[in-house]
C-alpha cells in the first residue's frame, strides 16, 4: 500500500498547479511575509498530520478553480482532517466559523497534557467575524470550575489566540490563558491580566470564591505562570 503523502507535499503540489508562488498565497491570506507560510510547505518544519481548519479554508478560497485540473475546494479542506464529511457538510461548514476546543481550563487541576488527543479535540462553531490578527490560528477551551466564574461560568468556552503568533505581548485588563507547570504536570486556567502603579504584573482570578487568590509575576516573584494565549472571544452560559 502506497505511503500517504505528507501534509507539506500534498499541499505545494495543489498551490504549484494553482499556479500560484509562494508569496501571492501568503499575502491573499493575511500573512506579512512569504516565510510564514512558507513553513507549512516545509516537511522538516511541519509534522503534523493535517492543516488549520481556518488556513484550510483560507487556502480554499485562494486555490479553488485554479489551475489545469482546476483545484477543487474539497481538496484543501481534506488537509485538514475532514475528508469524511459529505459535500452538504463541507457546504455548511464553508458558511461557518469552525474552531477547535482542544482541552479545558481549570485551576487548581494539574493534568499530563496541555491539550486533548488530537482525535478527541471537538469542532466548535462562533457566529462572530473577527479580523484581527489574521493568520493567527484559533482554539477553544471549555471553562472548569469557578477560578473565573465572574466572566466565565463554569462549562463556557472562550476563543484564543497564542501570543507567539500575534507579535504582541499582553497588555492591561487582557483576560489570557495562563499555563504553570509543576513535577511533569500543567495546570491551565484564564486569569485577568494587570499591571499596578508600581508596575508589578498581576494574574487575576475575577472569581467569587476566595480560595483562588492573585497571582504576581514579576522578575522577583519565582512564579512559573507563563502568559500563553489572548482571549479573543466566548460563549458563555447566562
Amino acid at each position: 500500500m502506497e505511503k500517504p503523502k505528507q501534509i507539506p507535499l500534498r499541499l505545494k503540489e495543489l498551490r504549484e498547479r494553482a499556479g500560484l508562488s509562494m508569496a501571492t498565497v501568503a499575502k491573499a491570506a493575511g500573512y506579512k511575509t512569504a516565510s510564514s507560510y512558507q513553513r507549512y510547505e516545509d516537511a522538516a518544519l511541519y509534522k503534523k498530520d493535517s492543516l488549520p481548519l481556518p488556513l484550510a479554508r483560507k487556502l480554499a478560497d485562494i486555490f479553488s478553480g485554479k489551475g489545469s485540473p482546476p483545484v477543487r475546494r474539497e481538496e484543501i479542506l481534506m488537509l485538514a482532517g475532514i475528508s469524511e464529511l459529505s459535500p452538504n457538510q463541507l457546504v455548511s461548514l464553508d458558511q461557518h466559523h469552525v474552531i477547535w476546543c482542544i482541552g479545558e481550563a481549570e485551576a487548581e487541576v494539574w493534568r499530563t497534557s496541555v491539550e486533548w488527543e488530537r482525535d478527541r479535540w471537538l469542532p466548535f462553531l462562533i457566529s462572530f467575524v473577527d479580523d484581527r490578527y489574521p493568520g493567527a490560528q484559533r482554539f477553544a477551551l471549555r471553562i472548569r470550575g469557578d477560578s473565573v466564574d465572574e466572566i466565565y461560568p463554569d462549562g463556557s468556552h472562550v476563543v484564543f489566540v497564542k501570543f507567539s503568533d500575534i507579535n504582541r505581548r499582553p497588555q492591561q485588563g487582557d483576560r489570557v490563558i495562563v499555563h504553570r507547570s509543576r513535577d511533569g504536570k500543567t495546570e491551565v486556567s484564564v486569569k485577568e491580566f494587570r499591571r499596578d502603579a508600581s508596575k508589578r504584573t498581576w494574574l487575576v482570578p475575577r472569581s467569587s470564591n476566595p480560595a483562588h487568590q492573585s497571582l504576581i509575576i514579576d522578575k522577583n516573584s519565582g512564579s512559573d505562570a507563563e502568559v500563553y494565549g489572548l482571549i479573543v472571544g466566548s460563549q458563555r452560559v447566562e
